[in-house]
This record gives structure tokens, sequence and C-alpha cells, in this order.
């Protein structure tokens, strides 16, 4: 996808649900559509499993956030004697 867009996915067994940076979602059932032809994302009878997935997603970019650590420098003082 073009303009700077970039997304974050989630898997389970059934489902696949993307996220993208502009807030569109595209949530897919694996089980009774492997090819992810359907984007059942924003329907209501999904909306139970879509905000699921998207709390596990959203754990797991906190959990990942939390592994980041900065380098260190590799400049260190000296104290001369």
């Amino acid at each position: 996808r073009g303009g700077g867009r970039y997304g974050q996915a989630v898997h389970t067994q059934r489902w696949h649900l993307n996220h993208w940076s502009d807030g569109e979602e595209e949530l897919y059932d694996l089980v009774n559509d492997p090819e992810e032809n359907h984007n059942l994302a924003g329907q209501p009878e999904h909306a139970a499993v879509q905000a699921e997935i998207r709390g596990k997603l959203a754990g797991l970019m906190c959990r990942a956030s939390r592994k980041v650590r900065r380098p260190r420098s590799r400049l260190r003082s000296r104290s001369r004697s």
C-alpha cells in the first residue's frame, strides 16, 4: 500500500486482523475464507471478535515497546589520575 501507510497484523487459528495506520481495519475468517477475499471488519455480527483481536494487538505492541532497548553510548568518560 502506498502513501506511507503501514499496518500491523494479528493471526489466530481462525482470524486475521490487519490494522492500518490510517485507522482502517480488515478482518478475515481463515476457516470460512482462507484466501481472505471477504473483509468482515465493521460488520456488527463480528464486532466482538474484532474488538477482542484488536485488544490482543494492543497488548502485543505494548509488550514489544517495553522490549526495545536504547543502545548504550560507546563513549564513556574516563577519569585520569
